[in-house]
């Protein structure tokens, strides 16, 4: 019962490695584009955090909507995200 045909196999660890994300290179990459327009160390990283936060929250935010079957429309999303930000800034 076995078939001699090739099989086209996929590579799951492949796969999702060509879609996850290298936040390491993304952090280096926008330090060092900020140092390329002078801003000092110790705030780039500040801002570099402040981005990748950001970023993290837009993408829940997409997570979110599509989740309960909502539009993914701009608005809605920057929406979530202003909302989610306020609740994890220090009081």
């Amino acid at each position: 019962m076995t078939d001699d045909k090739p099989t086209n196999t996929i590579s799951l660890a492949a796969e999702r490695g060509k879609r996850e994300r290298d936040f390491a290179a993304e952090r280096d990459l926008l330090t060092r584009e900020l140092a390329d327009i002078g801003v000092p160390p110790e705030k780039a990283s500040a801002i570099v955090d402040h981005v990748l936060l950001v970023d993290w929250l837009c993408l829940q935010a997409t997570v979110i909507l599509d989740r309960w079957d909502l539009e993914q429309a701009a608005a809605a999303a920057v929406e979530l995200v202003k909302i989610m930000a306020r609740s994890i800034q220090p009081k």
